[in-house]
């Protein structure tokens, strides 16, 4: 019978992370095939910068789980904290293949094309997020960057405006659009009511904002 994972999810969730390491080196000492050890196992070294021992646990995993997109998912954003984008976007795409038409999958192949300069890729890759859930704000405002970098200035100007009507408080956007309208679309004074505003918004709201800015970036595990 398998040992319950129990007293190691508590350790995890209570930030016990070396704890959690050792109760889940026991699990699979008993169980080398233990799949719930081995996945959390990889989480907690990646937490802990053990970078090369959690790429070692998901290989142990994509060998033993080939069909388990939340491996390769998970693989996927290890290599993307380590750099390594061209392997993350092979993990990612085997994700997208065994787990289709997921919003998380589809952000993080974004994120990584992006890395890649893979715009157009990049593009479609959010643009699906869209049509999947048409209120994920941070989909949007991406796009908009990759739309601006390739002079689809229009295009730019409609995805910021979109993430600035749905959430008022967002500097990113309101400092992109009010960038892009001045040194674009020859329009200053919108552009400097917009840079304007940023300064009106409370300190609470931009210390808010710039934790924010590492949601667009990091990739998500499932």
């Amino acid at each position: 019978m398998k040992r319950s994972l129990k007293p190691a999810l508590k350790e995890i969730e209570d930030g016990n992370l070396k704890n959690a390491l050792q109760l889940l080196n026991e699990i699979i000492s008993k169980d080398d095939n233990h799949y719930d050890a081995y996945i959390n196992r990889a989480k907690v070294k990646r937490e802990l910068k053990d970078f090369k021992g959690a790429m070692v646990d998901y290989n142990r995993l994509s060998a033993l789980y080939p069909d388990r997109a939340e491996v390769f998912n998970n693989r996927a954003k290890l290599y993307f904290i380590m750099c390594n984008y061209e392997k993350a976007i092979l993990d990612i795409n085997k994700t997208n293949e065994l787990y289709p038409d997921s919003i998380l999958v589809l952000l993080n192949k974004g994120k990584i094309e992006c890395k890649l300069n893979l715009y157009e890729e990049a593009i479609e890759s959010f643009s699906c997020v869209i049509k999947l859930d048409s209120t994920l704000l941070p989909a949007y405002f991406k796009r908009g960057l990759i739309k601006e970098k390739l002079g689809d200035f229009q295009g730019a100007l409609s995805d910021y405006s979109y993430v600035i009507k749905n959430n008022k408080n967002c500097l990113n956007a309101y400092y992109r659009r009010g960038k892009l309208l001045i040194n674009c679309m020859n329009d200053e004074v919108n552009g400097n009511k917009d840079l304007s505003l940023i300064l009106k918004l409370l300190p609470d709201k931009i210390e808010r904002q710039r934790k924010n800015e590492n949601v667009y970036q990091q990739l998500d595990t499932i």
